[in-house]
């Protein structure tokens, strides 16, 4: 999955980067932060909790869509989207 992530991002003009899993709270913020992150992709809740903790910090963000979930039918904040419900915003 994240090799048609990555690549979808590549072909719609945006920069794609990976951030590994074992990355800390004030790593993910400097990665989000300097490549000016507007869209986070996650596998999990896990792993977009990581940037709910520090969305007050990242001030470009405008959402983080969860591929393992189809649709997000308890968002604990407004930014999380589910898979399904992020591809319906490009049609």
């Amino acid at each position: 999955m994240w090799v048609f992530i990555f690549y979808g991002a590549v072909i719609a003009d945006s920069v794609a980067l990976g951030v590994y899993m074992t990355n800390t709270l004030s790593t993910c913020e400097y990665v989000a932060d300097h490549s000016s992150c507007e869209l986070g992709v996650c596998e999990d809740f896990k792993q977009a909790e990581k940037y709910l903790r520090i969305l007050d910090n990242l001030l470009k963000i405008k959402g983080i869509a969860i591929w393992s979930i189809s649709r997000s039918k308890t968002r604990p904040h407004s930014f999380i989207m589910g898979w399904e419900e992020f591809l319906e915003l490009g049609s």
